[in-house]
């Protein structure tokens, strides 16, 4: 178990976020409760959008400034909450960026708490009057030395924490994610269905199909919330899953592209560098050998949970 810091300074009793930092969990993860991550960044003028497979649960507390979310805007005191295993993209507002505080988290128990809150979904961005709680509660987690033997019960704390000042929230202003609409729900729908099936030969018909709408319907219904064509989706979300593989195993090229529905290594190889700017093999060399900050990509779609 240890912990990890970046430049974090209190000064005059708050908290002043030095770009990012965070506390991180190395503890094994536990099925009934893990708090994977707690972290805060202060986004530059300069940062552009930012897309990310979330490999955890996550709740994200907008502290000042805005953007958007899943094309929404976002602003001081809302927030939004990403299910695991979903791709989300964020884009800062470069005249007002915003700063923001993060938990990630996955478990039984956790995904309990969030039911009982009435955050089932996961979906939806939920505003929050008095931030400043919020605020409170990550000050108490980054001004404190935490010893790697005990890190983990205090991260718990903090999940459980931040869980009832959101439940008070609600009970207080009713300030629960509004439901979907007809068309939001179908979009959702279609991202789960690509989710599910991006391994196999999909087409957009076969979405649609899923859907039992049109494909002209479907069509508009994507360009409205991700200002992409179905099928332009479906090979981006292609492309990121191929990247985490190149990331993260030690498959062939061949192997990553079945993986990821093509049965053409080449034609997979000629796509990936032509979306990526790097050869699948140049890409996994590029990050052994420098990491992985200087290889995001921007323009790839999101996907929220149902």
């Amino acid at each position: 178990m240890s912990t990890i810091w970046y430049n974090v300074y209190i000064q005059g009793g708050d908290i002043l976020i030095c770009e990012k930092h965070m506390i991180y969990n190395t503890r094994l993860s536990d099925e009934r409760i893990y708090i994977q991550e707690i972290g805060s960044e202060a986004c530059s003028c300069e940062k552009k959008s930012r897309t990310h497979i979330f490999q955890y649960n996550s709740l994200h507390f907008i502290l000042d400034g805005e953007g958007t979310f899943n094309g929404q805007l976002v602003k001081k005191g809302d927030c939004f909450y990403v299910r695991e295993k979903n791709l989300a993209i964020y884009e800062v507002n470069p005249e007002n960026p915003w700063q923001y505080f993060w938990i990630n988290f996955s478990g039984s128990l956790c995904e309990d708490a969030m039911d009982q809150i009435g955050l089932t979904s996961g979906s939806g961005i939920f505003h929050l009057s008095d931030i400043e709680k919020i605020r409170a509660i990550f000050k108490d987690a980054f001004s404190k030395r935490h010893q790697n033997a005990d890190v983990h019960f205090y991260m718990d704390s903090y999940f459980f924490r931040l869980v009832g000042a959101i439940a008070s929230e609600f009970e207080k202003t009713n300030a629960k994610p509004s439901p979907l609409s007809l068309s939001e729900s179908r979009f959702r729908q279609a991202l789960v269905f690509i989710g599910n099936n991006y391994t196999h030969r999909i087409t957009v018909a076969d979405v649609a199909n899923s859907l039992q709408v049109e494909r002209q319907t479907l069509s508009r219904i994507f360009q409205k919330y991700s200002d992409r064509s179905p099928q332009t989706y479906i090979l981006e979300f292609r492309m990121e899953k191929a990247k985490s593989l190149l990331l993260t195993t030690t498959y062939s090229i061949t192997a990553i592209a079945y993986s990821v529905g093509y049965d053409d290594v080449l034609q997979f190889s000629k796509i990936f560098k032509a979306k990526v700017g790097l050869s699948p093999k140049k890409y996994r060399e590029e990050v052994q050998t420098h990491g992985t900050t200087a290889l995001i990509t921007e323009d790839i779609p999101y996907s929220t949970n149902l």
